[in-house]
C-alpha cells in the first residue's frame, strides 16, 4: 500500500496531465481565437440547420404572394 501512496492520487493526475499537456503545446495567437470561436461557430450553424428544417416542414406563405398555390394557408 505504501508503493501506491508514493506516487500521488490517481485522480489529480487524471486532472492535472491534461492541463500540462496543453499549456505546454506551442500555439500562435491567431490559432487560439480560431479554434475559441468555434463553439460559436457551431451553435450558429446548429441554429440555422433548425430553423431550415422547421421552415421546409411547415412553410409560410407571404402576405401578396399569390402565386405559390400549394403553399399551406394558415
Amino acid at each position: 500500500m505504501h508503493v501506491l501512496a508514493s506516487f500521488g492520487s490517481p485522480l489529480s493526475d487524471l486532472v492535472r496531465l491534461p492541463f500540462e499537456a496543453y499549456s505546454s503545446m506551442p500555439s500562435d495567437p491567431l490559432s487560439v481565437k480560431l479554434i475559441g470561436s468555434l463553439p460559436v461557430v457551431a451553435f450558429l450553424a446548429l441554429l440555422m440547420a433548425a430553423i431550415w428544417r422547421q421552415s421546409k416542414k411547415h412553410p409560410v406563405r407571404f402576405t401578396g404572394d399569390s402565386v405559390l398555390e400549394s403553399v399551406r394557408k394558415f
